[in-house]
């Protein structure tokens, strides 16, 4: 670089968003995409505040936290089990707490399934997970777990919905309802 292009450079003054300049050790916000050849080192938000919207690491979960829900055999939105994303790249996961119980008759057996979906009630990657529980006695046989979710949503709408709606195969006849739990989490991280 010349002597002239250094000094031409000092007089533009710091890069903007705008124009073109040097690179200070204060914030800056840079336009158009940026490669580094080489890699860089990213320092993370050390101040313990949420990520603002629209940077990475920002975290989105559901607006207010379900309550225990019944399942039935007609498929349906897990009341509040939704999350609401904004373009961008972003890490969805989900670990939803089930709990699926047969009739008190030997070889009777209970499927809870519990899926993530978009607005449409489409599945999404085939966000698809399946309970099974069966009695070999004439007694109640009851199962609680936990089915794990996640997959990476590159989105450019500007806002897509996911939700978890959920359905049991057979009514039953156990003393306790087969349900989603409370204790469950649903949310996207951005990545990107």
């Amino acid at each position: 670089m010349s002597s002239s292009s250094v000094i031409t450079q000092a007089v533009q003054g710091l890069a903007t968003a705008t124009s073109p300049g040097l690179v200070g050790t204060g914030a800056q916000t840079f336009a158009g995409k940026k490669t580094l050849d080489g890699g860089a080192a990213i320092k993370g938000d050390t101040s313990g505040s949420a990520i603002a919207a629209g940077y990475v690491g920002e975290k989105i979960t559901w607006a207010s936290a379900p309550s225990d829900q019944t399942i039935t055999t007609t498929e349906s939105d897990w009341t509040n089990a939704n999350i609401v994303l904004t373009s961008g790249v972003w890490l969805v996961v989900a670990n939803i707490q089930v709990y699926a119980e047969t009739a008190a008759t030997s070889g009777s057996s209970q499927s809870a399934i519990v899926r993530i979906t978009n607005s449409s009630n489409t599945i999404i990657q085939n966000q698809d997970k399946l309970l099974y529980v069966k009695t070999t006695a004439n007694v109640t046989n009851g199962i609680q777990t936990t089915l794990p979710f996640s997959f990476i949503a590159n989105l450019s709408a500007a806002s897509t919905t996911y939700k978890i709606r959920c359905y049991i195969t057979s009514a039953g006849t156990g003393t306790i309802a087969n349900r989603s739990l409370q204790y469950s989490e649903f949310y996207g991280i951005r990545i990107a």
